[in-house]
């Protein structure tokens, strides 16, 4: 690829369409036949300036990590054994990660040497289990069709999902919060879909699930610069 544009659009705010805006531009250098560089140009109008350009060295000097810079400003992507290993930004904090046989991540540190730990299944296809810094776990469990079905928090409080749109089965129509004792339901949501799979409503209710609490009801544009993007959100509260 070496260009992205968008549809014609108003860049003028009269109403009329003016043309296209380039959102991504990219030129590739190369060392022998291997891309060795990309430099990315974004928001171009007409022919006037980036207002984004971003540089991208792949293994300068032969190192594994790959350089980009912005604004002067040079951020550092580290690879070990080809896997993505840590990140230095241009302050000069350093965020790592290590990964398991699966290249799951395992265990991420911040910028503060603060560690997170991760479980996965043998598959690799679920994360089972987080543990942050303080020691603290959160589980989570899957159902059938590899959806997550409920996950615990490290204070005891599970989250249960329920999927029953038959046309997007992976997003969640119903969503419980229990409290500690996890049978007592606090409060659920439940959600509707448009044909896009975008949100139109979401329902809060009470314990019982049949005072509804909460309505935020929204709409989206169909065509045009805005066709897909949100148009409307209304709140209701229900008393």
């Amino acid at each position: 690829m070496i260009k992205r544009l968008s549809p014609s659009v108003d860049t003028t705010g009269d109403g009329v369409a003016d043309g296209s805006i380039t959102q991504e531009s990219l030129t590739y250098s190369l060392s022998g036949s291997v891309v060795s560089g990309i430099t990315q140009q974004a928001g171009i109008t007409g022919g006037g300036q980036p207002s984004v350009q971003t540089d991208f060295a792949f293994q300068p000097g032969g190192l594994n990590k790959t350089t980009e810079v912005v604004a002067g400003k040079t951020t550092t992507h580290n690879f070990s054994n080809g896997v993505y290993s840590s990140v230095q930004d241009p302050a000069g904090n350093n965020t790592a990660q290590s990964t398991n046989a699966q290249y799951r991540p395992d265990m991420q540190i911040d910028a503060n040497g603060n560690a997170a730990q991760m479980n996965w299944s043998l598959d690799g296809k679920h994360l089972q289990q987080i543990m942050n810094a303080q020691r603290e776990v959160t589980n989570l469990s899957y159902n059938s069709n590899d959806e997550v079905d409920s996950i615990i928090d490290a204070e005891g409080r599970k989250t249960k999902f329920t999927y029953s749109d038959a046309n997007y089965p992976h997003l969640p129509t119903r969503i419980q919060f229990y409290d500690k004792d996890g049978t007592t339901i606090l409060r659920w949501s439940e959600l509707t879909y448009n044909s896009d799979g975008r949100v139109l409503t979401e329902k809060q209710f009470d314990p019982s699930g049949v005072t509804v609490q909460q309505q935020v009801n929204r709409s989206y544009y169909t065509s045009g610069n805005g066709n897909g993007l949100l148009q409307t959100l209304t709140r209701k509260e229900c008393t």
